[in-house]
């Protein structure tokens, strides 16, 4: 399953992209329970609300983040999310309101090889599910500043521990005879597998000799996103449960490129909001 957008990518999201503002949590490996919870209703903004019953909780190495997205939508003030470890436990004290749906936050660091279990209580009904954060994983091949033939290109990388599967995504630039950027196409793809051949149908584009690609790839642990599918969590609630590993970057050149100095385009930073937009977009949930 592959994704791609010409010029601007754009992230069929469900929900808006919106900004939050992170608190510190003074938190150690003692701390039990934590149970400040800062409220936050956002009702500037006008968007369609979802239109499938939800529960996405995702952890990553530096925080988590729980959605909970129902019609007729929770009551915020039902909605909680508890994390447990190694017999610690701490509530999620980001709560903010949207139209359509809660967003939970903690920034609490999480471990690889570490099992957490995610508790989500609501009026609605309520979700839990355990999982482990996996190891990371590293790009093989193509190297850093490769050059290679326009035609199909394999990107590999090593398996990482515990994971179920992989976001594959990037940006291909089209550049033309002078170095300067033409059209920019996005790609992504969740894969099972440890490769992934980006056809050359993508390196088409008439006056460009050459592509400048910039791909990541990021370790996941939790159900592979499927149109029509359940998630792995038990209650009441249909909630998807996963974790992200550490993952690898690489750019590398499709073509004849004009130089290799300074020819890169920027690094392409990849928010919260991207990563649950991709993953829910892989569910097809609209």
């Amino acid at each position: 399953m592959l994704y791609s957008t010409k010029v601007v990518p754009v992230f069929a999201a469900i929900l808006i992209l919106c900004g939050l503002v992170f608190f510190s949590l003074n938190t150690t490996s003692c701390t039990k329970t934590e149970t400040v919870t800062e409220v936050v209703h956002d009702t500037t903004v006008v968007h369609d609300t979802t239109t499938q019953n939800i529960v996405l909780c995702v952890l990553y190495d530096w925080s988590s983040m729980v959605i909970l997205a129902f019609d007729p939508i929770a009551d915020p003030d039902s909605v909680d999310a508890k994390k447990e470890w190694g017999g610690n436990s701490l509530t999620f004290p980001i709560k903010t309101m949207y139209p359509g749906y809660v967003m939970l936050q903690d920034t609490t660091e999480n471990t690889a090889g570490t099992t957490y279990t995610i508790k989500v209580t609501s009026n609605i009904g309520n979700a839990e599910g355990s999982i482990i954060i996996p190891d990371s994983t590293y790009i093989t091949q193509p190297s850093s500043d490769d050059t290679l033939p326009i035609g199909d290109v394999t990107v590999s990388w090593i398996a990482a521990q515990d994971a179920d599967f992989y976001w594959f995504f990037g940006w291909i630039y089209a550049c033309d005879s002078s170095g300067y950027w033409m059209e920019e196409e996005y790609i992504d793809s969740f894969l099972t597998d440890v490769s992934h051949v980006i056809s050359s149908s993508h390196f088409n584009v008439t006056g460009a000799p050459y592509y400048d690609v910039y791909i990541r790839v990021y370790p996941y642990t939790g159900p592979l996103p499927v149109p029509g599918s359940t998630g792995n969590m038990t209650g009441d609630l249909n909630g998807f449960l996963t974790a992200e590993g550490d993952g690898d970057a690489v750019w590398f050149y499709v073509g004849t490129p004009i130089g290799k100095i300074g020819q890169h385009h920027k690094k392409r930073e990849i928010s919260l909001d991207d990563r649950k937009d991709a993953y829910l977009r892989a569910l097809d949930i609209k």
